[in-house]
């Protein structure tokens, strides 16, 4: 990937203010038949975890007003029949994996706790990781490399991630394409 290419003058060209780059997907083989579009509304899932074993001072996050500032922008559409807006009350990884089957969102927020973790000492790579809740309904830390197969095969078209170091990943070159937002647009 582009994020790794090392110039010895210029050092990693992605970090680089002078360069721009810009990718392209490369157009594959047309299919035989084509592809039917979907006729129906444009289906949104709001998805947010709230753990309750998170610090009720500094880690609560206004879900309420985050729900209501979706479905207030989202309102005219959804009256008009073009937008189908989802938002359980269920956190958990489970709950979103049978959504994205069952719901099939073309859009996904996903909001709530997230962490990022670099230890070189270990010798683990770097990793995201978002608080799903667990049946209790207390946190439980689910990795990037188990939510984005979940989103793999599914019609979800643009992710929405908020959660704290959801964007983070590791300054060694080596480890640009870790973490939570990285690893699902991959």
């Amino acid at each position: 990937p582009w994020e790794t290419l090392y110039h010895p003058t210029h050092k990693f060209i992605g970090r680089n203010p002078a360069f721009t780059l810009t990718r392209r997907i490369a157009e594959g083989k047309p299919a035989q038949t084509p592809l039917a579009l979907d006729k129906g509304p444009l289906r949104v899932l709001l998805f947010t975890s709230l753990p309750d074993n998170v610090d009720a001072e500094r880690g609560r996050l206004n879900v309420e007003e985050e729900q209501a500032q979706v479905q207030e922008a989202l309102l005219p559409w959804i009256a008009k029949g073009v937008v189908q807006l989802e938002m359980p009350n269920d956190g958990r990884f489970s709950t979103l994996k049978e959504l994205l089957g069952r719901f099939d969102p073309h859009v996904l927020f996903l909001s709530g706790h997230g962490n990022f973790h670099h230890e070189p000492h270990t010798g683990e790579p770097p990793y995201g990781e978002f608080f799903f809740e667990d049946e209790a309904g207390d946190g439980r830390a689910v990795r990037d490399d188990e939510i984005a197969p979940a989103l793999v095969g599914s019609g979800v078209q643009a992710v929405i991630v908020s959660a704290c170091e959801s964007s983070k990943n590791a300054p060694a070159s080596d480890s640009l394409n870790h973490g939570l937002a990285q690893r699902i647009s991959a």
